[in-house]
């Protein structure tokens, strides 16, 4: 006879034993039994047939993505969902050991959800763990496991021993990389969100760091962000400077599982990138043309005040450190650092002496900026990181000339000395 055998099913080996009465009589190479010569009358119950399901392994759900699952966007280890499957005779026994030394095969790299209301998938020894059954000949074991570490797992029925390992690699997310360093006073950032390997696509979470807690379904703060539609536009002027924020990322790999990240973003109003500066030089205009020329030198004791828009003094900085008005060394350099970006006035009182050159006379960086004949500059607009080194005042020496004019009464154009004749009044105090 031929045989024609159930799926995953295969024939036993034949002749195996010297008992023809319990041994398989079909060939596993033809799936055929020998000739059989039946004379009449015969009845030959001797010719058997033994099938069975092959032990191996396979995965059920290889590199099955988890999505419910918040990683920080500094986060390089995704974590997949696995399971590990067994195909093997119905009814049988299957159970996870450490390791095999004959095929130097080890169980590693076996995540579970442990015990806490959180989510937190935990590396465990799963050694003896009982396989179940959830078919005819399936047995299926479900796990988690980390990139990039992957796993290995070794199981055994006590006769078959099987294992299988892999690992797998997530698609790194991207994002817009400007977020990674936010002034607290710059331009609003239109959102990068499409990008060769996937597209980003982003929520406001809050207006505070966000740090996982113990027993607390951090997706309840996603889901109430997913109400409001996503952003395109960060304005780092509406926080407040100095604080930190967390937005909501969506990561869609063009190929690969998708993430969800949660970035937190300080918004900078410390560091030089983000802070503004203003100065340069006041000097002796000798020649009271407005430019400064190589002959020319600084111009020591003059009193330099900063001013806002509105003409106000300016009494501390970005930091909080106070700001007053400078005097001038001999070499006339000042300035006035870590400054919120704006606008800006300078004022310049020089020594008593002193009379202000023209303004604004040549090119910004060598003429004389003050605007108005009471020592004030026009307002100076400082953009985020500006270091504006072009804001001079140039003053000359005031001298004098003359002396009298007189009537000169015989026209001979000397003057002659004349009789002065003073009154002098006492008054007694009584």
């Amino acid at each position: 006879p031929n045989s024609s055998l159930p799926t995953y099913y295969t024939l036993s080996r034949l002749n195996t034993g010297t008992n023809s009465e319990i041994d398989s009589d079909v060939d596993t190479k033809t799936n055929e039994s020998p000739t059989i010569n039946l004379i009449s009358g015969e009845v030959d119950m001797s010719w058997d047939i033994g099938i069975n399901r092959p032990s191996v392994p396979n995965i059920i759900d290889p590199c099955g993505c988890l999505e419910e699952y918040l990683y920080f966007t500094d986060s390089s280890n995704y974590i997949f969902t696995e399971s590990v499957g067994v195909s093997a005779t119905p009814g049988g026994i299957w159970r996870i050991i450490s390791n095999n030394p004959a095929i130097n095969a080890s169980t590693f790299g076996i995540l579970q959800d442990g015990p806490s209301a959180d989510f937190i998938p935990t590396l465990i020894n799963p050694a003896g763990a009982i396989i179940p059954q959830v078919s005819d000949g399936v047995y299926e074991y479900p796990f988690y496991h980390i990139e990039p570490t992957g796993y290995g797992i070794v199981v055994t029925n006590g006769v078959d021993t099987l294992n299988y390992n892999s690992s797998c690699t997530s698609i790194k997310e991207t994002y817009d990389n400007r977020l990674n360093n936010v002034c607290a006073y710059g331009a609003p950032i239109q959102l990068d969100s499409l990008f060769p390997n996937g597209k980003a696509t982003y929520y406001f979470l809050q207006n505070s760091e966000f740090v996982f807690q113990s027993n607390f379904n951090e997706f309840s703060l996603i889901n109430n962000a997913l109400l409001n539609p996503p952003i395109s536009t960060l304005n780092p002027t509406d926080y407040t400077p100095g604080s930190t924020i967390a937005l909501y990322i969506k990561w869609q790999p063009t190929n690969g599982c998708p993430k969800t990240l949660v970035l937190n973003i300080k918004l900078n109003n410390t560091s030089s990138e983000c802070l503004s500066s203003i100065g340069n030089f006041v000097w002796n205009d000798n020649n009271a043309n407005g430019i400064q020329e190589v002959s020319e030198f600084g111009l020591g004791n003059v009193t330099v005040a900063l001013l806002d828009n509105d003409g106000n003094p300016v009494t501390s900085d970005a930091l909080g450190n106070s700001i007053n008005p400078v005097i001038t060394g001999p070499n006339g350099a000042y300035q006035f650092a870590n400054l919120i970006p704006g606008n800006y006035r300078i004022n310049f009182t020089p020594p008593s002496n002193y009379l202000q050159s023209p303004s604004d006379s040549g090119n910004d960086s060598t003429d004389s900026d003050i605007a108005s004949t009471n020592g004030i500059t026009s307002p100076i607009n400082l953009v985020v990181g500006e270091n504006d080194m072009t804001v001079d005042a140039g003053f000359f020496e005031s001298l004098s000339l003359g002396n009298l004019v007189w009537k000169d009464a015989n026209p001979n154009g000397i003057k002659k000395e004349q009789l002065l004749i003073y009154t002098e009044t006492i008054i007694k105090m009584a």
